[in-house]
């Protein structure tokens, strides 16, 4: 923990690997398990499942660009929301991606400039009888995706009618019965009930309608006395009424992320109030607001045991929030200030729902490689690029206040004579090159008159080399074509001498754009050890 800090996120790529090849048994494959990028965005979850051959549900314009930048091809992008974009959906759909109609005026806007049969199209259709949990829950209306009167999906009996006027070819339909359900009938009937009108629409309309798509919503275990369908169970369950001229689809969140990750937290104050005990740690609502607010709690783990969830004593956030309670009741006999503690299956709408609150900011993200390795996959988040910061305007300025004139020589007497003049002097030369895929290092020979690395002679030397490497990744034997940068995050926490050689190592990401749109992608690179880093957005 000294090498990476408190609190941590840690993710399992065999534990991630094994969900996804477990629920891909039910639909024929992992290409037809869409994995909903708000269950969780972070990179190494996406990029995971995007070489383990997955799909990606995803509900916006940011998402869409995040799957792309993570390995998914647009063909396996699904694009769904009840706010949609009219011009990703089309451009989505152009793609050969998928697109889901949540409503009327989604099917209008994707008619504007969609060339039919190039995507794909689903209907979200909600039924006219409720879905139903087995138990009762204070969040269950939160998360009544397939409420009759909800917000979400087309009232199936308006379907027949779209169906007759829909000039785009209708490939199929969507349902999503919720989120934590705790019973299979609610999917076994949802299943039956899109057989019926697939059954019913094939013989009336000409659309395709082969395919279905049956949503996510699959609770997971969080807590030792709760009861939800294994992963096991649901497969063996739904598989057995499939139809073989359908092709399914499922959009897993939950179920497929949420035990194959957890956060690492530590305790780093106890006190006691009139003979309570409080164990407060370095993280809370700020990143499992789930847990807070919905009290979707997870086991809490000291010295690899679960604490008990009764007693006398309470685990709190760092947060200014009565509200900040992470385990309400337990024994905290044995804990003391400085204690880890592991909570359990955080992969699902922890990191997604994060926020700032009180100022803090984001954990690191490990990753545990299915061959034992560990590597940081994310790095803390760093408060100069928080969004309050890089997005305020300056003050308007002050009416009727006379400017100042600087004289040029007062600015010549405060200038860098380095940035005004010796800065022509920074050369560097490229001693040696190696790649592996997407990933490049450089070993260079950088000569300066300020004998360390300036950011500016930084940024020329990666501007270069990045685009170098950019070009390599998509194939050219020249550079035929401008390529610019259109944003730039960079840090440098420590000198870098130029009388030794640097390592910079680069890393392309996947084509973030549509075919539809210029070609984009991230540039990530960093010198040595990591202390001089940053992020290029590129196109061409």
């Amino acid at each position: 923990m000294a090498e990476y800090g408190s609190p941590l996120y840690v993710t399992s790529e065999a534990q991630l690997r094994q969900n996804l090849l477990q629920l891909s048994e039910l639909v024929g494959g992992a290409n037809a398990v869409a994995f909903p990028v708000k269950a969780n965005p972070s990179f190494e979850v996406l990029r995971t499942l995007a070489l383990a051959g997955a799909a990606a549900d995803c509900a916006s314009g940011y998402e869409v660009r995040r799957a792309l930048a993570c390995g998914f091809a647009p063909t396996s992008v699904l694009y769904n929301s009840p706010a949609p974009d009219p011009g990703l959906l089309v451009q989505v759909y152009n793609a050969g991606g998928t697109v889901i109609a949540d409503s009327v005026s989604a099917i209008a806007q994707l008619s504007v400039g969609a060339e039919p049969g190039r995507g794909r199209l689903l209907f979200r259709v909600t039924f006219r009888a409720p879905v139903g949990y087995d138990q009762d829950q204070d969040w269950k209306a939160l998360v009544a995706h397939a409420d009759p009167t909800g917000k979400f999906g087309i009232p199936q009996e308006d379907v027949p009618e779209l169906l007759s006027e829909c000039r785009i070819p209708v490939n199929g339909l969507h349902v999503h019965v919720g989120t934590l359900m705790d019973n299979l009938q609610a999917f076994e009937a949802s299943m039956a009930a899109l057989h019926e009108m697939v059954e019913i629409w094939r013989n009336r309309f000409s659309h395709p309608l082969d395919i279905l798509n049956l949503g996510g919503g699959l609770g997971v275990v969080f807590e030792e006395d709760q009861l939800f369908p294994s992963r096991r169970a649901f497969v063996d369950c739904l598989r057995r009424d499939m139809l073989p001229d359908i092709t399914y689809l499922i959009e897993p969140g939950n179920s497929l992320v949420a035990d194959a990750c957890a956060l690492i937290t530590r305790v780093v104050n106890t006190k006691n109030m009139r003979g309570k005990k409080w164990a407060i740690c370095d993280v809370g609502s700020d990143q499992l607001l789930r847990a807070t607010t919905l009290s979707w709690r997870s086991r809490v783990l000291h010295q690899g045991k679960p604490l008990p969830r009764q007693g006398p004593d309470s685990v709190g956030g760092p947060l200014c929030f009565a509200g900040d309670v992470l385990l309400p009741e337990t024994d905290l006999s044995a804990v003391q200030t400085n204690d880890l503690l592991l909570i359990q299956h955080t992969g699902a709408y922890s990191f997604a729902v994060s926020n700032h609150f009180n100022g803090r900011l984001g954990p690191a993200h490990l990753i545990i490689r299915s061959d034992g390795r560990t590597s940081m996959a994310m790095a803390p988040e760093d408060d100069f690029f928080e969004l309050a910061t890089l997005s305020a305007l300056p003050g308007a300025m002050q009416q009727n206040v006379p400017w100042e004139v600087i004289t040029p020589n007062r600015v010549g007497s405060l200038s860098s004579p380095y940035l005004r003049a010796h800065i022509r002097e920074d050369s560097y030369e490229v001693l040696e090159v190696k790649k592996q895929d997407r990933y490049y290092i450089y070993k260079i020979a950088a000569s300066s008159p300020l004998g360390v690395l300036s950011l500016p002679f930084a940024l020329r030397i990666v501007a270069d080399l990045g685009v170098v490497s950019l070009l390599d990744v998509i194939g050219k034997e020249t550079k035929d074509v401008p390529v610019w940068g259109t944003r730039l995050a960079m840090t440098a926490d420590r000198l870098l001498p130029t009388k030794r050689p640097l390592i910079l190592k680069v890393w392309i990401s996947s084509r973030h754009s549509l075919p539809t749109q210029k070609p984009s992608f991230d540039v990530r690179f960093e010198f040595n050890d990591g202390d001089f880093a940053g992020t290029v957005r590129a196109a061409y």
